[in-house]
């Protein structure tokens, strides 16, 4: 799978969050792909 527009981040020890907690939050928005009638989809996958 190719994406046109990947960004990928890096969280600081100081973000606040522990990644627990972000990734249960994260797990709200997991990528589903778009349909043709969709121009865009924003959604994130984990790292595996």
């Amino acid at each position: 799978m190719w994406f046109k527009n990947l960004r990928i981040l890096r969280l600081d020890t100081r973000f606040g969050v522990s990644a627990k907690v972000l990734l249960e939050k994260l797990n709200k928005h997991r990528f589903t792909p778009s349909s043709n009638q969709e121009p865009l989809s924003m959604d994130w996958l984990p790292l595996t």
